[in-house]
This record gives structure tokens, C-alpha cells and sequence, in this order.
């Protein structure tokens, strides 16, 4: 160690330098320094996208309610068809048999219609787990099984009005069915395109 003021080397532990005089022992301890820390980086366990902030009441909705629904009422619907249950019921009473007799096209729309509704069913389901699974293309297929549903329901009144002949009834059901399915794919999209970034697997 070295005197503070004339720069004599001392011997360790003097308490004075004997050329000056000076105080050392003081002077001359080392500040302790504290220890440092190991730097530990903090991982932030907030979700770069804050759910709570877009609510996914619909899309549960769709997962727990809708897609079941739609794909047990295809079932029935598409037994409905193909058994000519439907016509039977839109018959007036006089039965599926009766109005089939008149317009034989009419069976084979009833049967064609049928087998796709069957196919929604399938459809329904699959879509449904796509969605729930968080799949990329889950809502993409969303509106692709509406799309389809419209496309069926397009084929099943344009077929009526072609073998039943021109009807105000027919003609404005399938105005509502189309304007009704446009309204709901414009939405959804809207609703999933605010939400594509959770839709990743």
C-alpha cells in the first residue's frame, strides 16, 4: 500500500506513514463493492394479443351451439328430402306421391337436394373443428360451408320454379335465402378478420 499524500510504500496495516505522518489505514480500505446480480431477463407472460379485448361470443356460439345445430337439422332436413317428406308437407295435404305423380322432376330435385344437404352434415361438423382447433383455415371454411348452403338452397328454388313454373312465393323465398346468406358471410368475415391473428395453427 502507498501513503496517500507522499506516495511512500508502507507496510501493510500502518496506521500512519512515517515520512509525512499521514493517516493511512483509512484512506487506503477498499469500498466494498456490492456483489453483482445475475441479470435474469423477465418473460412477459401477456399474449401479444389481448382477447378481452374483441369478444368471442359468437365464435363460441358457433363452436358449442351453431355448427352442431345446423349439422343435426341437415340430417333430418336431408332425410326430409330424400323421403319426399318435404313436398309431402308443402303438398296441402294431398302427399308427396300425389304431387310427384304430376311433376315427375320433382322427385329427382327432392333427391339430389337431399344427398347435398346430407353432405352439410359432414360438413358442419368438420368446419366446427377447425374453428375450435384455432385452425389458419377454420374461418375461411366458414364461410365456405355458407357459401355451399346458398349454393343448395339456389339449385333447390331455381329447380322449383323450373318444373313448378313461375311462383311469387318461390321467387321471393329464394331472394330472402340469398340476400339472408349474403348478409351472414359479409359479417362473419368481418367478425374473423378481426380476430385472423388468433387463428394461427
Amino acid at each position: 500500500m502507498f501513503c496517500p499524500n507522499c506516495g511512500k510504500n508502507l507496510e501493510e496495516g500502518k496506521a500512519f506513514c512515517p515520512n509525512c505522518g499521514t493517516a493511512v489505514a483509512a484512506n487506503n480500505q477498499q469500498p466494498v463493492q456490492p456483489q453483482a446480480q445475475p441479470y435474469v431477463q423477465a418473460y412477459d407472460y401477456t399474449p401479444q394479443t389481448n382477447i378481452a379485448e374483441r369478444p368471442m361470443k359468437w365464435f363460441k356460439f358457433l363452436i358449442y351451439f351453431a355448427l352442431f345445430a345446423s349439422a343435426v337439422v341437415n340430417f333430418f332436413s336431408g332425410i326430409s328430402f330424400i323421403t319426399g317428406t318435404q313436398t309431402g308437407n308443402l303438398s296441402g295435404g294431398y302427399g308427396a306421391d300425389f304431387v310427384y305423380a304430376i311433376f315427375g322432376g320433382l322427385k329427382v330435385l327432392d333427391i339430389i337436394v337431399g344427398i347435398l344437404v346430407f353432405g352439410m352434415v359432414a360438413l358442419a361438423i368438420y368446419v366446427r373443428f377447425q374453428l375450435a382447433g384455432y385452425k389458419k383455415d377454420g374461418p375461411k371454411m366458414l364461410l365456405g360451408m355458407y357459401a355451399v348452403q346458398l349454393a343448395i338452397n339456389i339449385i333447390y328454388y331455381f329447380g322449383l320454379l323450373i318444373i313448378l313454373g313461375f311462383d311469387g312465393t318461390i321467387l321471393s323465398s329464394l331472394i330472402g335465402t340469398i340476400i339472408g346468406s349474403v348478409i351472414m358471410i359479409v359479417l362473419n368475415k368481418i367478425y374473423f378478420d378481426k380476430r385472423k391473428d388468433l387463428f394461427v395453427n
